[in-house]
């Protein structure tokens, strides 16, 4: 029969472990990722809050959604250029940005 399988999201204080928030979902079908897991939990977030992520995390949708959160981000180095993402990155964030002002 075997274990049910299913992933987790959890979003942590590094600096007590406390969790802060978590998602679960089925390890199959549509919106079952883990990055689709944490945009749900994105609203958790404050102003001066530090996503830490792996390369598979580092993607231009969640990354807009955690600036848009108010959060910033360290994720593995994506593979286009530093100037590229800089470009992509302001162009795309700018609304949000000045949303938060």
């Amino acid at each position: 029969m075997g274990f049910p399988l299913y992933r987790v999201v959890a979003l942590l204080c590094l600096v007590s472990g406390a969790l802060l928030d978590a998602a679960t979902g089925p390890r199959k079908g549509k919106g079952s990722d883990e990055q689709a897991l944490l945009r749900s939990i994105l609203d958790t977030l404050s102003s001066d809050d530090i996503v830490l992520g792996d390369a598979y995390y580092a993607t231009y949708f969640l990354f807009r959604g955690i600036v848009c959160h108010g959060g910033e981000q360290v994720m593995a180095r994506l593979s286009e250029s530093r100037q590229r993402r800089r470009a992509l990155v302001s162009q795309a964030c700018r609304p949000c940005v000045d949303q938060l002002d």
